[in-house]
C-alpha cells in the first residue's frame, strides 16, 4: 500500500512542551495560535 504521512505544514514547529513551559524555559514569548 502506498501513502503519505504529513507531520507538519511548511513553516511550523513541532514541540512536545506546552506554551507556558516553553516561555518559562527559553525566556521568550510564544506567538498566539501556537499549539
Amino acid at each position: 500500500m502506498l501513502g503519505d504521512i504529513i507531520i507538519a505544514e511548511p513553516n511550523t514547529y513541532i514541540a512536545f512542551a506546552g506554551k507556558r513551559v516553553i516561555e518559562q524555559t527559553l525566556n521568550k514569548t510564544v506567538p498566539e495560535g501556537s499549539q
